[in-house]
């Protein structure tokens, strides 16, 4: 089944954002990408942190800012995170879980990760609040 919306954004004179979605679960991926859309932001998903981390270390300037799950299959967002940093990759990262011990809460902080610890449905306004200030790195 495909949750797949196309959103038409109302928000045109900002600068759009490159982001990658990492969601395994299809309705909260195709709610993330739809309010991404609807904000002007270009987006892409993938469903698993193996896939996230092969699309992002084939071109390291392709996305300004990627939204992971903490649980994720294949590499866990605090693999994925770790893997882009070694990389080179240093746009923005965005992580939600609920569940995300202290322990794996520093561990993200070292590496400049924004950790989002409530539900992404209900916190949308404020994860979206917070994406809407980053600063694309290009013209």
């Amino acid at each position: 089944m495909s949750y797949r919306l196309k959103a038409v954004s109302a928000n045109r004179t900002k600068k759009r954002l490159r982001v990658l979605c990492v969601e395994s679960d299809e309705l909260l991926a195709a709610v993330l990408e739809y309010g991404l859309e609807y904000e002007g932001h270009l987006v892409e998903s993938v469903r698993d942190g193996r896939t996230a981390l092969g699309r992002v270390t084939q071109d390291l300037q392709r996305f300004n800012l990627i939204i992971a799950d903490h649980r994720l299959p294949k590499l866990s967002g605090l693999q994925l995170a770790t893997m882009l940093r070694e990389a080179g990759f240093a746009g923005h990262i965005f992580v939600h879980s609920p569940q995300v011990s202290p322990l794996e809460l520093e561990a993200y902080m070292s590496l400049s990760v924004n950790v989002h610890t409530g539900i992404v449905t209900p916190e949308w306004p404020r994860l979206l609040k917070e994406i809407n200030h980053v600063t694309p790195d290009y013209d």
